[in-house]
């Protein structure tokens, strides 16, 4: 429970600076695909082990702990979109229904087989990348689209396979997929079905990535890479911040 407080806590206080960011009412969060816990809303949900726990921040001073939803182990990353919440697991993908922020229901759980799978969501589709391996020894990966205009009942439309992929975001039509130590891969979204790989940069090793305007703020193992992204099929390296 001390590591929990302590996390929520941290992020409390970055919110505070960010809040634009990380609280959107106009139907997607702000985090990054490896998040796993986000404010959303006026709730927050932190991964819990085998549960989500759901806070209320109606009032900033006094952060309360509304409901707890248990949804089996294995959950590592979360997203929010509209409505639901999008968890990735290391089996797999579930779907859990926020419609009331109180009363969170596991709708869906799409079971595959063990990976690790950071999730985003743009119009309707999920992009959820699985990897397994050592980076540095036999590995694999790859990115799954799936259809998620009725969130209970989610398919797949397509799939990519990539090196290593890890944490991933987006900025209109084009998707940043993380690689590790292989670089940072830029995707066309133009079908959304077939995701196109236009660039890599090969120079940087990053394991998960966020968009904020035209800037995508990557995380490396040493800390952090920023890129200038108006031009977002091409990423310009503006800072790396050790």
């Amino acid at each position: 429970m001390k590591s929990f407080l302590l996390l929520f806590f941290a992020l409390f206080l970055f919110s505070c600076e960010k809040s634009d960011s990380l609280d959107s009412s106009s139907g997607s969060s702000k985090s990054g695909s490896t998040a796993s816990m986000i404010i959303y809303q006026g709730y927050m949900y932190v991964l819990d082990n085998d549960a989500i726990r759901v806070m209320t921040l109606a009032d900033p001073k006094n952060p309360t702990i509304v409901t707890k939803l248990s949804i089996g182990p294995g959950n590592e990353t979360l997203f929010a979109y509209k409505t639901h919440l999008f968890v990735g697991n290391n089996s797999g993908m579930k779907v859990v229904d926020i419609t009331d922020p109180t009363h969170p229901i596991l709708v869906v759980d799409i079971p595959q087989f063990q990976s690790h799978d950071p999730i985003v969501v743009r119009n309707d589709t999920a992009f959820q990348t699985r990897h397994w391996g050592e980076e540095d020894g036999s590995h694999g990966g790859t990115l799954l689209i799936h259809d998620v205009t009725e969130p209970s009942n989610p398919w797949q439309i397509g799939n990519l396979n990539l090196e290593f992929p890890l944490g991933l975001d987006y900025k209109d039509d084009i998707l940043f997929v993380c690689n590790g130590r292989f670089g940072l891969d830029i995707l066309s979204l133009k079908i959304t079905d077939r995701p196109e790989l236009i660039n890599t940069i090969t120079s940087v090793n990053v394991r998960d990535c966020i968009v904020l305007d035209n800037r995508l703020v990557c995380q490396s193992g040493s800390g952090l890479i920023i890129f200038d992204i108006t031009a977002a099929e091409k990423p310009i390296l503006l800072k790396t911040i050790d």
